[in-house]
Order: C-alpha cells, then sequence, then structure tokens
C-alpha cells in the first residue's frame, strides 16, 4: 500500500466552504492534500494531472480526460444568482468590448454562446 495523499483541489469561494468545511474535519484528513483555488486553476489541475479530485465548474468537465463525476452533491442554485456585475460608464446598449478574468470558465462559456 502507499503512502501517497489524495489530492484534492476545491475552489476558493464562500459557496465551496461547506464542502471544504466537511473535507478539513473527515476522518479521511490525513489521507487528502487540499489545494484551494480558483474554478479554472481547479479545471487545470485536473487536467494537468496535478489534482484527483477537484470541485469544479460542470462547463469543464468534458475537457477533462477521463473525467468522473464521483457524488450527487454540487453547488448550485435554481434560478439567476446575480454574481456577475457589468458596470459601464455607457448604456448597455453602447458597450463595445467586455473583458472577462480568467478564473470563471462557465462565465466565458455562457457569455459566449
Amino acid at each position: 500500500m502507499t503512502d501517497q495523499k489524495v489530492r484534492v483541489s476545491v475552489v476558493s469561494y464562500l459557496n465551496s466552504k461547506p464542502f471544504a468545511y466537511g473535507i478539513e474535519n473527515s476522518a479521511i484528513r490525513n489521507s487528502i492534500d487540499v489545494t484551494y483555488d480558483n474554478p479554472a486553476k481547479c479545471a487545470q489541475r485536473l487536467m494537468d494531472d496535478e489534482a484527483d479530485i477537484g470541485l469544479v465548474p460542470i462547463a469543464v468537465i468534458p475537457s477533462i480526460k477521463n473525467a468522473h463525476i464521483i457524488s450527487d452533491y454540487c453547488i448550485a442554485a435554481e434560478g439567476k444568482v446575480e454574481s456577475v456585475l457589468l458596470l459601464s460608464q455607457v448604456p448597455v446598449e453602447e458597450i463595445e468590448t467586455i473583458i472577462l478574468d480568467n478564473q470563471s470558465r462557465t462565465l466565458v462559456i455562457v457569455l459566449l454562446h
């Protein structure tokens, strides 16, 4: 048997605190190595084989080789969550460019489709 820990990447946002708390206070805590990252980094860790398990945006699952959903639990909401705020000095109809950060691949996918 190996002493290698299971590598878990968890989103470092407030809505994942219950999940993180469960991991940090579980009986298996000494068997896992937890990192806290933004959503895009969690997904990248899985794609680069730097994590064995990750709490990732559903939009990236098709991009992860041999991805498996291992739980019925998720972070979700019914209806709009209003977690994105678009600020502008001109009316929305006059906005010509929107620049997105690299932390949320789901947001990019939603806005591009």
